[in-house]
């Protein structure tokens, strides 16, 4: 009886002596991980070169698609659903435990300690989990060096050419877009979910500036269900990476939509910061094959406007006023969508949010978002230092820049695709150009029927790829073909054509055009230059307005016009 009671009288102080112990390993593991993190963060720091070959270009596109695998098995946001079972189970041991303590089961020191050490050793974990899994891309190299993007302010004539083509990029495709108005005055989604997935995809396949495309196997976008929640937080998208999903806000206005998608996609791809990440979603957007996406795009990049100091306000201002009336009402429409929704709950999350930023390496913080502002400028003053002049600068008529490569090497045979994948559709030719012109490409038109292909098709085509850095070539369709040449022609179908013509070195993309002349075409891609045959003159070139009318200009090419393709038949026929 007596040995009972000594051991009963000693087991309580057992019992708080291993607690105390366990509670000080707890303490002292999640130190250990909490300086693992940080020495993690500061080596990344230090080797930004070494993060972006290893991690971000090695490892992370691995980690990300085998996060995938589980994430992308569902249509909804797996991420959502976990953080709300994770509040549902924490809710519910949190009761659990508060009922011991109310049943004085246990001291409150021992519950304080217990939660606080359990607490910051969960949270120890999860910063080097998340730096495992997506955290080191915040130390990777910065991209305006990987992309040697030009880093000073534009002066006058650079500002005003970057601020029209923002604004021409959204008004020439808000109209393309053809986008039906709600009763807000705000653009309604023309496009599905997987329309709009798909076409992204497809931006970042074909982004060759970013370097080669993330493989296949990455988790869709997720619409988010509790997006007036995010609204109320202020939060148009966020990637969650333990599941590796883009996560949007579906309820935002539709012009942000596909920015926002594309901001989070890039993230998945290893694009930390949120300055890069906006640039990366400006060049997906603007060089897609989907007018609307463009669209978005020009709108999301508008922020630009606000770093061209050199401008000055008044000029600035009467460029702005150029912005037309539809997009001018969707971007009313979007401010009141915010202005409705932010409050002190969007204030505290912007606050958490800087931390993190901040926390991560990101001297900023949330002004890091409109940083990226600057690497638009760079990729601008880029394109006009290694393509061209500014565009709207007066250029002299016998200008041109070399032939250089762009996504292959045109000296090199080997590299070029076969010819039947360089006959394109329009919306394809119209993303393929827009990407090359990204990457400073000066892009040259030329077309015709090609029906039977002789010597004086070949000079054309060689003088007019002379003239810049991609040369694009329109066919004439069967119909049109059978227009102009009279009943029995065309004599070769027009896919076999454009393949034929495509089979030239010298020509880098060929479409088929169905429409009685080119202007539509020309608008679609407006190329630097329209190339036209020896017969005929600048001046007698139909389509010579239409050109002029964005700055391009039409050229005179080719040998004299002693060629042709019914003579050709005429002198076959003679001799049989």
């Amino acid at each position: 009886m007596r040995l009972r009671g000594t051991f009963g009288r000693a087991a309580p102080a057992l019992k708080n002596a291993a607690s105390a112990l366990l509670r000080s390993r707890r303490v002292v593991a999640g130190l250990a991980l909490a300086g693992f993190a940080l020495a993690l963060q500061l080596l990344g720091s230090l080797s930004p070169q070494l993060v972006e070959s290893l991690y971000s270009r090695g490892l992370f596109p691995h980690v990300a698609r085998a996060l995938s695998l589980p994430s992308g098995l569902f249509r909804f946001s797996l991420a959502e659903l976990l953080l709300a079972a994770l509040a549902v189970f924490a809710a519910v041991w949190l009761a659990w435990r508060v009922r011991g303590l109310c049943l004085r089961r246990v001291r409150a020191r021992e519950f304080f300690a217990s939660l606080f050490s359990g607490a910051f050793l969960l949270a120890s974990a999860a910063v080097v989990l998340f730096m495992l899994v997506f955290g080191l891309n915040y130390q990777r190299a910065y991209l305006t060096e990987s992309l040697q993007l030009v880093r000073r302010e534009p002066n006058a004539a650079e500002a005003e050419a970057i601020a029209r083509e923002l604004l021409e990029g959204v008004n020439r495709n808000f109209e393309e877009g053809r986008a039906v108005i709600n009763e807000e005055g705000g653009t309604v989604m023309p496009l599905s979910a997987e329309e709009l997935y798909k076409v992204l995809r497809e931006g970042f396949e074909g982004a060759s500036m970013l370097g080669p495309p993330a493989a296949e196997g990455l988790a869709p976008p997720k619409p988010v269900y509790f997006s007036g929640l995010m609204s109320r937080l202020g939060i148009s998208g966020v990637y969650s990476p333990l599941t590796a999903e883009p996560n949007y806000n579906r309820i935002q206005p539709a012009v942000s939509i596909p920015f926002s998608v594309a901001h989070e996609m890039a993230h998945q791809r290893g694009y930390a910061r949120e300055s890069e990440a906006n640039f990366v979603a400006f060049l997906v957007c603007t060089g897609s094959a989907d007018p609307y996406v463009r669209y978005s795009g020009y709108v999301g990049a508008l922020g630009t406007l606000s770093v061209l100091r050199s401008l000055g306000p008044q000029r600035l201002r009467e460029l702005y006023a150029s912005l037309g009336t539809g997009p001018r009402a969707d971007l009313r429409a979007r401010s009141r969508f915010w202005a409705r929704h932010l409050g002190r709950a969007s204030a505290l999350a912007e606050s958490l949010n800087h931390v993190y930023l901040k926390a991560n390496g990101v001297r900023s913080g949330v002004r890091n978002y409109n940083e990226s502002a600057w690497l638009v400028v760079g990729f601008y003053l880029k394109r006009f230092g290694e393509a061209a002049p500014p565009p709207f600068a007066a250029r002299p008529k016998n200008w041109h820049t070399p032939r250089r490569s762009l996504a292959m090497n045109p000296s090199d045979d080997r590299q070029k695709p076969d010819a039947a994948s360089r006959v394109l559709d329009r919306n394809r030719l119209i993303a393929r150009v827009a990407i090359a012109r990204r990457n400073g490409a000066r892009v040259v038109f030329a077309n015709g029927c090609f029906d039977l292909l002789h010597v004086g098709h070949v000079r054309y085509l060689e003088a007019a790829r002379g003239l810049g850095d991609l040369l694009v070539v329109g066919v004439n369709s069967d119909e049109q073909v059978r227009r102009l040449k009279g009943e029995g022609r065309p004599y070769v179908p027009a896919r076999e054509r454009a393949e034929v013509v495509a089979s030239l070195r010298a020509v880098d993309l060929v479409t088929v055009f169905s429409e009685p002349t080119v202007a539509e075409l020309l608008l679609a891609i407006r190329p630097d230059i329209h190339a036209k045959g020896t017969d005929y003159t600048e001046d007698s070139v139909p389509e010579r307005e239409v050109v002029r009318s964005y700055g391009g200009r039409v050229q005179i090419v080719g040998d004299p016009k002693d060629h042709s393709s019914t003579e050709m038949l005429k002198a076959v026929n003679r001799e049989s």
